[in-house]
């Protein structure tokens, strides 16, 4: 039986956050968009003093808190990757 890929995988993954969660997958979509924007941002951030990196990643988070908020979910930043919140239930957000 052949190998399913990582990225055949991670697709599978993405079809079920958004059967589980009853969400449009252009709003997953654009919130794993917003994660990885602000991941970048914040990684510039810490290498690069320049003040519009750590502008950019607070943008996008905020970003980030009103798209997740709008579809239902609550959300908690322990480090880089965010965290959404449902019903009391911690639930990551499909990455690759």
């Amino acid at each position: 039986m052949p190998r399913i890929n990582n990225r055949l995988l991670h697709c599978i993954g993405f079809a079920r956050f958004c059967m589980e969660h009853k969400c449009e997958p252009r709003d997953v979509a654009e919130l794993l968009a917003i994660a990885e924007a602000h991941k970048a941002a914040y990684e510039r951030s810490t290498q690069d003093p320049d003040p519009r990196h750590a502008k950019r990643a607070e943008r996008l988070s905020d970003q980030f808190d009103a798209k997740a908020q709008a579809m239902g979910f609550g959300v908690v930043w322990p480090g880089l990757w965010p965290h959404l919140t449902r019903g009391g239930r911690d639930i990551h957000l499909p990455l690759e």
